[in-house]
């Protein structure tokens, strides 16, 4: 059964996020899945999301790392990593289907003041094969605080370990876009929703400050 897993940790993103996330995945696909949040608490979560204690005690977006490790942390079958302000808008049995060894959003889209960002994958969503690239985590347990040192996150890490990704953009053109890039930073007529499957929304606003403002987002962010 494929794992669609989360990260929550600290207060960032309240509960709500995580049961809207476990709402969304389940309204969309036809496909089984068990829903697994890593989390130092599990207070306002629903009570069929699975949740699980933070591993190796890591902050933010490095408690996505030990995933990569040898299959401890989620057992059985394909690991889907999404990022808790992702927005569902249409059916990701496309995602759930896919069984290769790694895939992962292309570069970064571009936000108002990133235009000279380096490019490396978009971590807010990725697929991955349980003991595919293992090396990622155990590059991580020997040389963690160094990597963190040199590495702005965890998918600028990723990008320099896994070179060869498939990419969820070739792959499923139009499938996942980006709030900012493709709606909010737009003007007036350009402006339009586009009925995809997936929104992400890469930087700031996040989906409860936009909640009230956009209609789709009220929609289907519940």
């Amino acid at each position: 059964m494929v794992n669609v897993v989360c990260v929550k940790q600290g207060g960032f993103y309240g509960p709500e996020y995580v049961n809207r996330l476990y709402n969304m995945v389940a309204r969309n696909t036809k496909r089984p899945f068990r829903f697994v949040c890593f989390t130092e608490s599990r207070d306002g979560l629903d009570e069929y999301i699975e949740a699980r204690p933070l591993p190796y005690h890591l902050r933010g977006w490095w408690c996505k790392i030990p995933l990569f490790a040898p299959p401890m942390c989620i057992e059985n079958d394909q690991i889907i990593c999404m990022d808790l302000d992702i927005v569902i808008t249409g059916n990701i049995d496309w995602l759930l289907d896919y069984h290769g060894n790694f895939a992962v959003l292309n570069y970064h889209w571009k936000t108002v003041n990133d235009a000279n960002a380096p490019k490396y994958y978009n971590g807010s969503l990725w697929s991955l094969k349980p003991g595919y690239a293992t090396h990622v985590w155990e590059n991580f347990a020997h040389h963690g605080d160094e990597i963190m040192k040199t590495h702005y996150s965890d998918q600028e890490y990723i990008s320099t370990q896994i070179t060869d990704a498939d990419l969820i953009q070739d792959m499923f053109p139009g499938e996942v876009l980006g709030f900012n890039t493709h709606y909010w930073n737009l003007k007036g007529a350009e402006r339009k929703y586009t009925a995809k499957s997936m929104w992400v929304f890469h930087g700031f606003p996040k989906p409860a400050e936009v909640y009230k403002k956009v209609d789709w987002v009220k929609e289907h962010w519940q």
